[in-house]
């Protein structure tokens, strides 16, 4: 006899493997960033270019890929004796980030005061040309640095050639011969290229007429008439109010807004009964 209940359990099973399978190949699909730069063993080697100010030691060894200051009897990181600066990295071809990575790294230097050289705030920035800047990201008085990766997301999907990390103030050392450091910094993204398409926006709805505009009429016993005529129109009616007085009779064809079998409505006015007119122009 057939067991009809295991048949079922093994095909609710395997129905469910399918959807989590597809679930997790789904996510995966969409987690294509990676860290863009390799690892630099000078300013211009071995692609790209590592840029930015220095007086004590070049930019690309915050891209050496070794997240200390000073370890191994060798400087790793980059530094200048001002309490402010920027470096950054410009690549051949325009990225898109999602992030970028400061790395603090504890160090076999004999300054133990390395904290107080690290950024505290600064503004992460894009360009395309390496003088016209825009601002991706800001970082206010952050002192919570943590030994290793520090994240940081970034919101912008534009695409730049430059990035670069504008440092306005450092965590409190003013007197070293270094006072501000970035041990390792990595920039997390994809080509341009690979960007990912955005939903496609719905199309934008038809401009009305910018030659009509929506003539109010107030009679004078407070009744209102509104009508939604063509500028030519307008400049009729408004003609014929200027230019009149008495009794005699203004039409206004109001043909769409006819209800029944007509070829026409119109509304006749008086010049004496309209207390006042307004054109609303769209």
């Amino acid at each position: 006899m057939i067991n009809l209940k295991k048949i079922l359990v093994m095909f609710l099973f395997s129905i469910s493997f399918i959807i989590f399978s597809t679930i997790g190949n789904a996510h995966a699909a969409t987690d294509d960033s990676t860290s863009l730069i390799p690892k630099m063993s000078s300013d211009n080697s071995p692609s790209g270019k590592a840029i930015g100010i220095y007086d004590w030691s070049k930019p690309y060894l915050a891209f050496d890929g070794v997240p200390h200051y000073y370890i191994d009897g060798a400087f790793h990181a980059w530094g200048t004796s001002s309490t402010t600066g920027w470096i950054g990295y410009e690549f051949n071809e325009p990225k898109v980030l999602n992030k970028y990575v400061l790395y603090y790294g504890e160090s076999q230097s004999s300054n133990p005061g390395l904290l107080s050289t690290v950024p505290n705030s600064w503004t992460f920035e894009g360009s395309n040309d390496g003088e016209n800047w825009i601002e991706l990201d800001k970082v206010s008085n952050f002192t919570s640095w943590k030994n290793g990766e520090n994240a940081f997301e970034i919101d912008s999907r534009a695409s730049y050639t430059h990035f670069r990390i504008n440092v306005t103030k450092n965590n409190g050392s003013v007197s070293n011969q270094v006072n501000l450091t970035i041990h390792e910094l990595e920039l997390w993204g994809y080509d341009a290229a690979d960007k990912p398409n955005p939903e496609p926006k719905p199309d934008p709805e038809p401009m009305p007429d910018q030659n009509r505009a929506i003539l109010v009429i107030t009679l004078v016993n407070g009744v209102q008439k509104e009508y939604d005529l063509s500028r030519e129109e307008v400049n009729s009616f408004i003609s014929w109010y200027d230019s009149t007085n008495g009794e005699k009779s203004y039409s206004i064809n109001r043909t769409n807004k006819n209800k029944g079998p007509f070829k026409t409505r119109k509304d006749y006015f008086v010049h004496d009964k309209i207390l006042m007119y307004e054109v609303s122009e769209y």
